[in-house]
């Protein structure tokens, strides 16, 4: 009898020892094969439930407001921005559109296809851009001109970072009157250049490039 709850109690211990293991190791979840990474989420078979895995849904709001702040420990956290509530500011300066984004520790950055152009329309007369009017991956500034005031001074912004590279900035123009074509000088680059319109720039470190033409 005494034999018998020893290995009754021994039986226990393994089968605690044996899950235990289990729970830190790597997990399938809708099926009984093993795992082909840390987390592998399949289909189980017969299944009616639609295929898919959903990110936390949240509006801008509570990013705004969350119960505990986001920093360096929540790089790579992925949600879903169902309501953009609330202004863009601050760690969601770079919310502005409905869709899939990733944190990568100062800021929500979103994830491919819903990054739009950044589109800005000047009227006609100079203009001086800033790092607050590049919010996206590429902007797009049409430079509305006539025949009256056929060129336009595009100053480019010289307050961005080396978080920024990679930006790009496309300058066009809306050729309204006689359909003249500005001539474009960009200041803090350096020199006046000519006829720049469809013309791309892009932010390398701490400087513009220019990539065509």
């Amino acid at each position: 009898m005494k034999m018998t709850k020893k290995l009754f109690k021994m039986a226990i211990i393994v089968s605690l020892l044996v899950n235990g293991a289990l729970l830190n190791a790597q997990v399938t979840v809708g099926d009984n094969t093993p795992p082909n990474a840390t987390l592998d989420v399949v289909l189980a078979p017969g299944s009616t439930t639609p295929a898919g895995v959903i990110a936390p849904r949240v509006d801008r709001l509570y990013l705004n407001n969350p119960p505990t702040a986001y920093g360096a420990a929540q790089i790579g956290a992925i949600v879903y921005v169902t309501t953009l509530n609330d202004a863009a500011t601050g760690q969601t300066s770079n919310v502005t559109s409905i869709g899939y984004y990733y944190f990568d520790g100062s800021k929500w950055q979103a994830i491919g296809a819903n990054r739009v152009p950044t589109l800005i329309s000047n009227s006609t007369g100079n203009i001086t851009l800033s790092a607050a009017d590049m919010p996206e991956e590429i902007t797009i500034l049409i430079c509305n001109t006539s025949a009256s005031s056929p060129n336009v001074i595009v100053n480019l912004p010289s307050d961005l970072g080396a978080a920024d590279t990679g930006k790009i900035l496309y300058i066009t123009a809306d050729t309204g009157g006689a359909g003249v074509t500005p001539s474009t000088s960009l200041g803090n680059i350096g020199g006046g250049f000519p006829n720049l319109v469809g013309v791309a720039f892009i932010w390398y470190n701490s400087s513009w490039i220019r990539l065509t033409r």
